[in-house]
């Protein structure tokens, strides 16, 4: 894993700002008297669509996870760990995100499709989508989901 991944994925030019305005449109050619009395400090750059925004590049987070996919699990979770340490917010943040691609509670089905467990998003079992990574729970691998026989492909 790349040791700046923290930086790779947050550091990014945030979205809007671009054409930011000093003043917003309905002021251009106004006169003082028809202009607002108050105005909120937000509004000025809501009503101009020149709102910031957090913008994140997950796509190296989820290759790299990709590029792991049939190692044990410990040893990726360890390289994660050596150079991405919650010392800080940003990288706490990065953190949490490898729990978004990587499914932990897994229950293999009877007719070997893999399966969320119940646990804490949902309470029903469902299977997950062909790509999708998950902790295989008898050895601890790190694998996707493949697509099963008899599966039909998707269609795009």
């Amino acid at each position: 894993m790349r040791p700046d991944m923290s930086d790779v994925i947050v550091e990014r030019p945030r979205r809007g700002m671009r054409n930011a305005t000093r003043h917003a449109p309905w002021e251009k050619n106004a006169s003082i008297d028809d202009l607002p009395a108050r105005e909120g400090v937000r509004k000025r750059h809501t009503g101009a669509g020149t709102r910031r925004e957090l913008n994140e590049n997950l796509a190296p987070l989820r290759r790299f996870l990709v590029s792991q996919a049939g190692r044990p699990w410990n040893v990726v979770y360890s390289e994660i760990c050596a150079n991405i340490r919650p010392r800080t917010a940003v990288q706490l943040h990065v953190l949490q995100h490898v729990w978004d691609f990587v499914e932990r509670d897994v229950v293999m089905a009877d007719d070997g499709a893999v399966c969320s467990g119940p646990g804490r998003r949902y309470v029903a079992m469902y299977p997950l989508r062909v790509g999708a990574l998950y902790i295989h729970p008898a050895n601890g691998l790190l694998l996707r989901v493949r697509r099963r026989r008899g599966m039909p492909r998707r269609e795009a």
